[in-house]
């Protein structure tokens, strides 16, 4: 696995280890992609963002915004006691 990594034959790595044995193999899959500069995650959340994330570059709908606005946009309420910090352009 470690070779292909190696000679970019992947674009994006997604690989969610369950096992001992395959946390091993993990540190390797990792260090391979870290290497080989090729983007990688552990959980199925991650690559679904990934993936919409490509799918919304490829529209061209991606925009950046701060945490906050993410969760004002989403109409998800503040939480009290929570810093929040302002956003500064």
């Amino acid at each position: 696995m470690a070779e292909l990594i190696a000679r970019k034959e992947f674009t994006l790595i997604i690989n969610t280890p369950l096992s001992k044995l395959s946390k091993e193999d993990d540190g390797v899959i990792r260090k391979a992609a870290l290497l080989a500069q090729i983007p990688y995650t552990t959980t199925l959340s991650a690559a679904e963002a990934a993936v919409e994330a490509i799918a919304a570059m490829r529209e061209g709908e991606l925009d950046v915004c701060s945490l906050q606005e993410y969760y004002r946009q989403a109409g998800i309420p503040e939480v009290k006691g929570l810093i929040q910090m302002p956003v500064t352009a």
